[in-house]
């Protein structure tokens, strides 16, 4: 399946990757590979009172979220946004950013980031945490392969701040 060459102009639910990353659950819409590496799609639902990450930079992708349904809410660099259905939201290479949904019911967006390939960091992660037991050693280094710095220390004032929590680090 690859949209670039023509070979498929549809995408279907059943055509999709679905992934499970711990709190957060991934449908892959468009691989970087689907997309001559241009651009990645991720479509997620994430429930109320979730925080999706500790805040992050990424040094290699330029990351959009479009809100599909419910609310949104991201930190970016110093500023604090909220945003409903139908919004787009920026998130620059080089800037921390993360985000979560403020509630009161679930939401659901698309990622978007170019070039793609952030997908499969997604991809290893998903596949890291369904081991049994997780490697957590190789889940914490990671992010460094994909050019992402994971801010650890921002969780306990992001979670004591937006009222939200980071299932499984909940401070």
């Amino acid at each position: 399946m690859n949209p670039v060459d023509g070979s498929t102009i549809v995408l279907t639910q059943e055509d999709s990757v679905y992934l499970s990353l711990g709190p957060l659950s991934a449908r892959l819409l468009i691989t970087s590979e689907d997309s001559a590496a241009r651009v990645g799609i991720v479509e997620s639902p994430i429930e109320a009172g979730v925080l999706a990450s500790p805040l992050h930079t990424h040094s290699k992708e330029d990351g959009w979220w479009f809100i599909l349904e419910g609310r949104f809410a991201a930190q970016v660099g110093s500023e604090t946004v909220e945003a409903g259905p139908g919004s787009l939201v920026l998130a620059p290479r080089g800037i921390p950013h993360t985000y979560w949904n403020p509630g009161p019911g679930p939401a659901r967006y698309l990622e978007i980031f170019s070039p793609g390939g952030l997908e499969r960091y997604f991809e290893r992660i998903a596949n890291l945490l369904a081991a049994d037991p997780p490697d957590i050693q190789t889940i914490l280094e990671l992010p460094g392969e994909y050019g992402l710095e994971l801010l650890w220390e921002s969780v306990t004032e992001l979670q004591d701040k937006h009222g939200v929590r980071l299932p499984g680090l909940e401070s």
